[in-house]
């Protein structure tokens, strides 16, 4: 007895396909939405400032990676490996950057300082043997 794949005119993308042609004002209420999203994710991932940055290339658009890390408990240790690899400066997600530089701190969280911060402040400081030590303001 054979399985019977179903052709593309059974399938649910031959109702959307109809549903299109029926209504042909979606097809640009759907490529706009498509230029929306690809236009956000293309600005913040080439955000000025940002964009120099280094890291994974799925950081500037996402951070999955970070959730993954973070889920599976290995958040120091990727953290660690990525500053390993790309520096004292890494980015890990679309806006989101870790330092292990701890002489850099006072430049970008100094009072003077002319980057734009958050309320909420998270230093991280990476010691010799990998161990993360957090504060929060």
């Amino acid at each position: 007895m054979a399985v019977r794949l179903p052709t593309p005119a059974e399938g649910p993308l031959s109702q959307i396909w109809s549903r299109l042609q029926t209504w042909p004002w979606l097809h640009i209420v759907f490529a706009s939405i498509i230029v929306l999203v690809l236009g956000s994710y293309l600005r913040v991932a080439y955000k000025p400032g940002l964009r120099n940055i280094p890291g994974p290339r799925l950081a500037k658009f996402t951070r999955l990676h970070r959730l993954f890390a973070v889920a599976s408990g290995q958040i120091q240790q990727m953290e660690s490996e990525m500053h390993k690899k790309y520096g004292p400066i890494v980015r890990l997600g679309p806006n989101f950057i870790s330092i292990s530089d701890p002489a850099v701190i006072p430049e970008i969280y100094g009072f003077n300082a002319k980057y734009l911060k958050v309320r909420r402040i998270h230093i991280s400081v990476l010691s010799m043997s990998s161990s993360l030590m957090s504060s929060s303001d």
